[in-house]
């Protein structure tokens, strides 16, 4: 199983980052098919049985001033690893936008 584990410091208010932090979820259950709920400050995911993301887990965080997120991948999909990141960067780099 791999790991990625990312953050990024932003200058949002709460509502702005949340509601980015929403949008980002919503786009990747559309691309990947994850299903997401909001804990607290905190987007827990997981992929969908049969999809794109099928096996994957992880924990969007929003703190004051920085967002963290951190995927756990199955077997298969860590050998995919460095794209992977490269797409979560790219979310990151949005949310983390001002």
């Amino acid at each position: 199983m791999g790991t990625i584990d990312m953050s990024r410091e932003h200058t949002l208010s709460d509502a702005a980052a949340r509601q980015r932090a929403e949008a980002i979820a919503t786009s990747m259950d559309a691309e990947y098919g994850i299903e997401w709920k909001w804990a607290g400050s905190v987007i827990s995911f997981v992929g969908r049985s049969g999809g794109k993301a099928s096996g994957v887990k992880g924990a969007l965080t929003l703190q004051p001033g920085r967002v963290r997120i951190q995927i756990d991948l199955p077997m298969l999909l860590s050998w995919f690893a460095d794209p992977i990141s490269d797409s979560v960067r790219g979310y990151l780099d949005t949310l983390s936008a001002p």
